[in-house]
């Protein structure tokens, strides 16, 4: 049984033993029945997605990790360094009245400084060849900061606003890729959008998926729902409320944006409906708190976007892929809410972000 890329569909054949190796891009999914299945998890992944986040050689396994995961931790790692290094300059300064009484000490022992000097050396040249080898097999996916998610200008209320609201943050997100991939990324298969920024974002979202619980890479599960976030928390874009000045991207109009959160939909239904039963108990555990949250921020988000008139249209679209959702989630025995039209409130001060009493 043999892909048609075309057309979508398998198709019996006989091939010669001879051919068999050049067949991984014609296979099918299998079992069959599992096809429709497949392409809803991933039909935003382009040969440029893939590309951009594997490599050039497309290899993963478990253990790949990811360039940039942990740079923020490492920038707040490398800013307390620096506070460190001051303070030990000072120290140093602190103690040069004592240097002339050691001068003979250090003349005696000088030689054997340079030595170890020299080993130090050897050894952090060694250690930053193998973290560039390293740098070469890790996962390539967007990079960012959801707890930073405002414009670099913003003043005020500004601030406020669009540290809750993520779609400052998911416009830079969308083009920053999209800008990579405009030249190389096709129309999804699933999904015909003409948004490429949004699009490749929505097709790492699917890989990611892919590559956590196909090859159990859990670098990925970390971009997953990073990039799932982003997406759940961006009222303003799902609603097409954004100022102006919050670019997407090349072709980053309302209605792509729109056929992205359809599709984003039932993506997330397509996934929940692929995990085994017992996922939450063994392999990601706490997966299913993430998932509440965030499927409460898409439905708080959408249902105040339908409210807007541009959605109109597709209320009942909304309606029943919610619906779907509603179904895939009541098998797990959660109790999604429904989808209701309007702004809950969603200037509400909440969590962190709730005001608190301060004694003067």
């Amino acid at each position: 049984m043999t892909y048609d890329g075309k057309t979508e569909s398998a198709k019996l054949g006989t091939v010669d033993e001879a051919a068999l190796p050049g067949l991984d891009p014609q296979l099918a999914a299998y079992p069959f029945p599992q096809l429709e299945g497949w392409k809803a998890l991933t039909g935003a992944i382009s040969s440029a997605v893939v590309k951009r986040v594997l490599g050039e050689l497309e290899v993963v396994d478990s253990l790949t990790g990811e360039a940039g995961g942990d740079e923020i931790g490492a920038l707040r790692e490398a800013l307390g360094a620096q506070r460190n290094k001051a303070a030990e300059a000072a120290e140093k300064d602190k103690g040069a009245a004592d240097k002339a009484t050691t001068a003979s000490a250090t003349t005696a022992t000088s030689t054997s400084t340079s030595t170890e000097t020299k080993s130090e050396a050897k050894v952090e040249t060694k250690t930053k060849d193998t973290a560039a080898d390293s740098e070469k097999h890790v996962l390539q996916y967007p990079v960012f900061d959801l707890k930073r998610s405002w414009p670099a200008d913003a003043r005020g209320d500004e601030l406020s606003r669009w540290s809750r609201d993520k779609s400052a943050l998911l416009a830079k997100v969308c083009k920053d890729v999209g800008g990579e991939l405009i030249q190389s990324i096709p129309t999804p298969r699933s999904n015909p959008t003409d948004c490429p920024g949004p699009a490749a974002l929505l097709g790492h979202l699917q890989l990611s998926f892919a590559l956590t619980t196909n090859v159990w890479n859990f670098a990925s599960l970390g971009a997953y729902k990073r990039i799932v976030s982003l997406f759940t928390q961006s009222p303003a874009a799902m609603a097409g409320t954004c100022p102006a000045e919050f670019d997407f991207g090349a072709g980053g109009s309302h209605a792509a944006l729109q056929k992205i959160y359809l599709a984003l939909l039932g993506t997330m239904t397509a996934q929940l409906k692929s995990l085994p039963p017992t996922a939450f108990d063994t392999e990601l555990p706490d997966l299913d708190t993430f998932y509440l949250a965030q499927l409460d921020h898409l439905r708080q988000g959408l249902g105040a976007a339908l409210a807007e008139k541009s959605w109109w249209g597709l209320a009942s679209r909304v309606a029943s892929d919610w619906a779907a959702l509603q179904k895939v989630g009541k098998e797990r025995g959660w109790a999604i809410e429904d989808m209701r039209m309007g702004d809950e409130d969603s200037d509400a001060e909440e969590g962190e972000y709730a005001p608190m009493v301060v004694e003067m």
